[in-house]
């Protein structure tokens, strides 16, 4: 390769770099508790079905979770609309941290015949659809 196209390119690729990471600075911390990941139900945890477009939902009600959650496969499978949102580090109990930049906004499901609309972060939760937590509690 020419020596100078590949320091032009190296230097196109930096600068784009740079602006990605302005883009999702600053990084916000949540917290999303362990019983939200694991089979582990405590007694500061409540899971409930839910429903969304004749979806089944399992909702997990976990006081130890400071924002709201939903797993991406449910986004994807209801083509629910989501966006994209300043970086966010959740940390989980385990001290594990996932990054999450995408939400689903307005987000309105049932639980128990009654309707709920939330501002949902979109993470990759395996166990539970949705995990609602102090934030929504509030």
């Amino acid at each position: 390769m020419i020596k100078g196209v590949e320091d032009k390119g190296i230097k196109e690729l930096e600068g784009a770099v740079q602006d990605e990471c302005k883009e999702i600075s600053p990084i916000d911390e949540f917290g999303l508790s362990l019983n939200a990941l694991i089979e582990n139900d405590t007694y500061n945890t409540i899971r409930i079905k839910g429903n969304c477009r004749e979806r089944d939902l399992i909702i997990l009600i976990n006081s130890g979770s400071t924002h709201n959650f939903i797993d991406e496969s449910i986004i994807t499978e209801l083509n629910a609309v989501k966006s994209k949102t300043t970086l966010l580090a959740v940390t989980v109990a385990n001290g594990n941290i996932m990054l999450c930049k995408m939400q689903s906004p307005s987000f309105t499901w049932f639980m128990q015949s009654y309707k709920f609309k939330a501002n949902l972060r979109v993470l990759k939760l395996d166990r539970h659809e949705i995990v609602l937590g102090v934030d929504w509690l509030k």
